[in-house]
């Protein structure tokens, strides 16, 4: 800024003073070698120009203040072409009245506005017809002004970044050339992946439909429920608002149940700012009459309250697994407290939060005096959050702090107390679960006999039974399979060979399992009974305590304790291949003592025995038939005719002979659990392959779902499984069908397979009646199931995969238990803040090809070798993008194609694998790769025809219609890539925001029933030209709907 000083112009050295400060100490000395002073330095501006003015220099910020404020005035002078059209654009572009009227322009750019402009005469006309159209708003003038001007995403990143965002934020508010304008593409491979990358990532990956936004938009509760009134059944007001509150209650249990599936769909998506809070979508529980768009509310009772309240909670946990985990990036304590106070949330979204960020990993963070503040509170929600998400963040360490932090609020670990303790029953199963995360794998025996008493022991006289005891007693069971988890055979083997005063560890829990006295497994020592406890028992004699309101015998209620044992004999000896627990876990051989067992165990009891013999699950359904039992099967064929391949009538004389010898609802409830039982741990074991098994498994659980999508209001069906489904209750078919679905979601994790959306989708749009909603207790856990199962197909946006070894599997396993909850609010049987511990399950396995020069995701050839494959199945050759398989599994991985350098990955290098790893968590996949021939894709492709839809569609018009050879070569050089497995049954939003469009496809759909049929391709050809062009401007979803819309007429032209 020295310079002009040194030439004598001061305006301009103080004009430079104001406006870059930071360099107003920069210092420059000229030397003279004339003998001239410094003020007698010639200026070469003694005689300025017209376009240079000495007193009055020009500025950029000054001039946009002109345009922005009131009154606008000509403060151009001094300044280049290019700057005036950049600010011709802005005051165009704001659209309020800067630039109406000739007058205006004048005052802004001089009478000479043409000149100034630099504008040829065939463009002045045109730009006045821009400038002065009353019929395009002024984000659609803006836009055709920078197409007029030429300018380009380089032009604009040269400007001033807040002159230039504010240009790009003009034009990309409306007009849909987004790909101009991209000011956040990630210039390394570190660099977290933004929404819009992840968007172009899914269009490669899916590129025929919009499955992707399909699924988002069946998990958005954000928007109130629409109720035609016009279709309710109804005749008088008061049935009409009964029918209304029928509807939105339904709503409710919809609405309610999407958090769970959001929380796969946006796990660890989002980056945060440190200096705003995260954002928490509303959940919108209201709805809107139509026609009048009143909206309406249901009258919040207790009840209602309660399930609100715990929706939000859910909400809020959703929200908060957004959040990338603490290995991408670390946040400290202020922006969790930042988060935690937010005003604009209420407290259960708030406790939600905290939970997420102990998922995630970033409650250590948390300041300890803040953590005891809130949970000396002992308000529920806040409590469940932190216990859970502590013990989460230190999974597996047995932290003493965090240890003691669970001791206080488990009254069986603290042993005798004057204090009379009112701990929250659902506070203190949030307790006994995270002490069983917090000693994961470490086989800790003595806090597993501990928990062994809280499954088996009877409550006190003076003690009024929990309603949420049976969940409690599970999520002992829980803690008891993660402490020992793998460990049966080496705490077996770690115990002294002499007699012992307590039982093993295996013998207690089938005894837990099977029935039998108490005192064969509750062994509770005396001081560590607390006062009451201590008090009854020296005052009475020996004898079996009894509630006040539940009997207790002498034997433990296997009611209550069967699931919690099975399951921890399950995960004690995951892997292991203990046969003697394999044969106490096999289902008994006859009716009889199958009719023992309550129906809901015996889908454990296989899972049980499949996760103990893990490495002989097969992929086969020969394998799943093996874990029925044989008679079951006999009756199966006997009486219900199944399997087979024919519908076989039952003869009226027959159905009384069989009424008398067995129960049907046995035999098919027993076939029905343990099918799905086998079918779960098979998609436990295979999630994420890709090679021929995959197809298998897939086949086999797409055959056995379609044995569960049986209508029961249709009597009469030509169906093999008829008999079987119709034997079972309802809600047995219910509970096995939502477990297959969960089966097929993390088989497929992170494909987004299309079938597997379809039996989801078709689970949730076929109901019957609103009764259906309110009388069927099992509804709210069908729309989770299906839910989740729709979301893991896109676990992290298609990033993740689950894990395999023995923690993830045992995490899965209680996170998708099967055990149905009533409602949100429903912690009887299971304690539903379990369902969203998955989350230490998954890792990033999404591989993307980058293009090393221009740093954007290609499609390539991937090529995936395995370890001890058959010769028959040596290899997998797909596309890149993709979700790998388990890496445990892949011996080489090579990325090639046309043009493309070939990557290869040897995982049997140690070295070259960590080398994968890294890039598939801290780079986030991208592999960069040099293109040798053109690294312009379709897409770009189609952006070197500057052509807008208007374009394209009076291009159609004009031309005759014997041109087809130059549509056709146009519809070649644009043409998308081909995609196998198209969405032809998927719903599409109607094109209510382009009615030409909608219009223009009508007039083709009609020329093409009156065209002979050599015409009718060339002008379904149209629309694919159409769709390419929309592809081009940006506009995904218009040009998806063109492309099925092309396809649609093809369909019909043959």
């Amino acid at each position: 800024m020295h310079f002009p000083g040194v030439l004598g112009l001061t305006a301009y050295s103080s004009r430079y003073a104001e406006e870059f400060r930071d360099c107003a100490n920069c210092i420059y000395h000229v030397h003279r070698n004339d003998g001239l002073a410094t003020d007698e330095f010639p200026s070469p501006y003694a005689h300025p120009t017209r376009n240079f003015s000495v007193d009055n220099p020009f500025s950029l910020w000054r001039a946009v203040a002109g345009i922005l404020q009131p009154p606008m005035t000509q403060s151009l002078a001094g300044s280049s072409s290019k700057v005036a059209r950049m600010l011709t654009v802005l005051g165009v572009g704001q659209g309020v009245g800067r630039l109406n009227l000739m007058a205006d322009v004048h005052r802004l750019l001089g009478r000479n506005w043409e000149r100034r402009l630099r504008l040829d005469p065939s463009q002045v006309e045109r730009i006045a017809q821009i400038m002065f159209s009353t019929t395009t708003s002024a984000a659609q003038k803006s836009a055709s002004l920078v197409s007029e001007f030429g300018f380009t995403r380089w032009t604009i990143e040269q400007l001033p970044p807040s002159i230039g965002l504010f240009l790009g934020s003009i034009i990309v508010g409306h007009h849909t050339s987004t790909e101009l304008f991209q000011f956040k593409r990630p210039q390394t491979t570190t660099t977290f992946p933004q929404p819009d990358e992840m968007a172009q990532i899914a269009r490669i990956r899916w590129p025929r439909d919009v499955r992707r936004d399909n699924v988002r938009a069946m998990l958005d509760s954000t928007k109130p429920v629409l109720i035609a009134t016009q279709h309710l059944d109804a005749g008088t007001d008061g049935e009409i608002r009964e029918a209304q509150e029928q509807f939105l209650s339904a709503t409710w249990t919809r609405y309610l149940s999407q958090a769970f599936g959001r929380a796969f769909f946006e796990l660890r998506t989002v980056l945060p700012n440190p200096t705003e809070p995260l954002h928490v979508p509303d959940l919108c529980l209201s709805a809107r009459i139509y026609p009048s768009n009143l909206t309406y509310d249901l009258t919040v009772t207790e009840n209602l309250k309660q399930l609100k309240e715990w929706g939000e909670f859910y909400n809020g946990v959703a929200a908060g697994l957004r959040v990338v985990g603490a290995d991408v990036t670390k946040v400290d304590h202020e922006w969790l407290t930042l988060c935690h106070g937010n005003d604009k949330i209420t407290p259960p979204t708030a406790a939600g939060l905290l939970y997420a960020f102990g998922l995630n990993g970033h409650l250590p963070n948390f300041n300890t005096f803040h953590v005891h503040e809130v949970l000396a509170s002992l308000d529920k929600f806040p409590s469940i959050a932190l216990l859970l998400g502590m013990a989460m963040s230190k999974i597996g360490t047995a932290d003493r702090q965090v240890h003691k932090m669970l001791t206080t609020h488990l009254p069986f670990l603290m042993g005798p107390t004057m204090l009379n303790l009112k701990i929250d029953p659902l506070i203190q199963t949030s307790a006994v679960t995270g002490l069983g995360i917090l000693f994961a794998q470490t086989g800790h025996t003595n806090v597993v006999n501990k928990l062994l008493n809280e499954i088996g022991k009877s409550l006190r006289a003076d003690e009024e039974p929990s309603p949420e005891l049976s969940a409690y007693k599970l999520s002992a069971g829980f803690a008891i399979g993660l402490i020992c988890l793998g460990l049966g055979d080496e705490i077996e083997a770690a115990r002294p060979p002499f007699k012992q005063p307590l039982p093993s560890i295996p013998d207690r829990l089938l005894a837990l399992m099977l029935g039998g006295p108490r005192n064969q497994c509750v062994f509770i020592h005396p001081q560590m009974m607390t006062c009451p406890e201590a008090q009854a028992a020296s005052t009475t004699p020996p004898q079996e305590a009894r509630s006040n309101h539940v009997r207790e015998g002498p034997n433990v209620n296997i009611h209550m304790t069967a699931h919690p044992a099975t399951i921890a004999l399950g995960l004690m000896y995951m892997r292991t291949g203990n046969a003697a627990i394999a044969r106490e876990l096999e289902l008994p051989a006859t009716i009889s003592l199958l009719e023992e067992i309550r129906p809901d165990l015996i889908f454990v009891r296989v899972l049980a025995r499949s996760l103990v013999l893990w490495d002989e699950i097969q992929p086969t359904a020969e394998w799943i038939d093996k874990q029925i039992p044989s008679v079951i099967h006999d009756y199966a064929k006997s009486v219900l005719k199944f399997p087979s391949t024919a519908e076989a009538e039952i003869s009226e004389k027959e159905q009384a002979y069989w009424d008398e010898v067995v129960d049907k609802e046995t035999v098919a409830e027993v076939y029905l659990y343990a099918m799905s039982g086998a079918c779960f741990a098979m998609s436990l074991k295979y999630s994420g392959i890709v090679d021929d098994t995959y197809k298998k498994v897939s086949s086999i659980l797409e055959e056995r779902m379609q044995y569960l999508m049986h209508d029961f209001n249709i009597e009469s069906i030509d169906w093999p499984a008829r008999h079987l489904i119709r034997a079972a209750s309802r809600s047995v078919v219910n509970l096995c069908a939502d477990m297959m679905l969960t089966s097929m979601g993390i088989l497929d994790v992170g494909r987004g397979k299309v079938e597997t959306i379809r039996f989801a989708r078709y689970r949730r749009c076929h109901d019957y009646e609103l009764s259906y909603w309110s009388h069927y207790l099992w509804k709210y856990h069908e729309e989770m199931s299906l839910h989740r199962a729709m979301a893991m197909l896109f676990l992290g946006d298609g990033r993740y995969g689950f894990k395999r070894d023995n923690l993830s599997i045992a995490l899965l396993v209680m996170s998708m238990y099967p055990i149905v909850a009533h409602n949100v609010a429903d912690n009887r049987l299971y304690h539903q803040p379990l369902r969203f511990l998955w989350t230490h399950a998954v890792e990033p396995r999404l591989i993307v090809p980058m293009c090393r020069r221009r740093n954007k995701p290609i499609q390539c050839d991937i090529e995936i070798h395995f370890k001890n494959t058959s010769p028959s199945i040596p290899y997998y050759y797909g596309l890149a993008p993709m979700v790998l398989p388990p890496l445990d599994d892949v011996a080489s991985i090579s990325l090639r194609g046309p043009g493309v350098e070939v990557m290869q990955f040897d995982l049997t290098n140690e070295a070259r694998k960590q080398e994968l790893i890294e890039i598939l968590t801290a780079g986030h996949g991208r592999v960069p790769i040099s293109v040798t021939e053109s690294c312009l894709d379709e897409h770009e492709l189609a952006q070197q025809e500057d052509w807008t839809l208007r374009q394209i569609f009076d291009h159609r018009v004009e031309r005759p219609s014997c041109k087809v050879t130059k549509l056709a070569k146009e519809l070649e050089r644009m043409r998308m890539p081909s995609s196998p497995g198209g969405a032809g049954d998927l719903r599409w939003r109607s094109i209510d925001n382009a009615p030409a469009v909608r219009q223009y496809l009508k007039t083709l759909h009609t020329e093409i029933s009156r065209s002979p049929p050599c015409l009718s391709s060339f002008i379904a050809c149209d629309v694919k030209l159409a769709s390419c062009v929309a592809e081009s401007d940006g506009n995904m979803s218009l040009a998806n709907r063109l492309d099925i819309e092309a396809q649609r007429l093809e369909r019909e032209v043959m």
